[in-house]
């Protein structure tokens, strides 16, 4: 970032300047590219965006109405989201998943009262694994919404995992797939 907050893209052997953001984003949290490396997912304290580089713009990623996100994780293929939002109560926590878009689905994948963070795809894409603090748990949860209709396809069901701080004598960090004690 500059000092104007806008996003700086940087050739990682020479330094030279590849882009800059036409505009400000506040205070960055956190920086990810997705997974074909031509977006970039800007995590900041007052939302979301996406910065697109070769288009020359960032866009804010519009959450259902009343939402903020707490975390957010690129899918290993593709451009798909996993976004873990608190509601404007505080009360409740959602995991949604955008299909390729910056618009996220109204329809969560899972919603609880309580605290979901550290969203993590499963290698193949097909699962989000969440923590959720307050429970000593992990969510391992399907990527779609379950449809609801009979005959319909279902998405695999939602395997908790419990006693995750004791298990792992600590609370544990999912990297590449696999976990690490903090």
């Amino acid at each position: 970032m500059d000092r104007a907050g806008r996003v700086i893209v940087r050739d990682v052997d020479s330094g030279a300047l590849v882009w800059r953001s036409p505009s400000g984003v506040g205070a960055v949290r956190a920086l990810s590219w997705s997974a074909d490396g031509r977006l970039a997912l800007v995590q900041s304290a007052d939302g979301l965006r996406l910065a697109d580089p070769a288009a020359n713009r960032v866009e804010r990623v519009r959450l259902p109405s009343g939402d903020r996100a707490v975390a957010a994780a690129w899918a290993p293929r593709g451009r798909r989201l996993a976004v873990v939002a608190r509601g404007a109560s505080g009360d409740l926590t959602r995991v949604l998943v955008a299909q390729g878009g910056i618009r996220i689905a109204d329809r969560p994948v899972f919603t609880t009262t309580g605290r979901l963070t550290s969203p993590a795809w499963s290698p193949d894409g097909s699962r989000v694994l969440v923590r959720w603090t307050d429970a000593d748990e992990w969510l391992l949860l399907p990527a779609t919404p379950r449809r609801r209709r009979s005959g319909a396809a279902r998405a695999p069901g939602i395997v908790a995992i419990a006693r995750v701080a004791r298990r792992f004598g600590g609370t544990p960090a999912v990297r590449g797939g696999c976990c690490a004690s903090r």
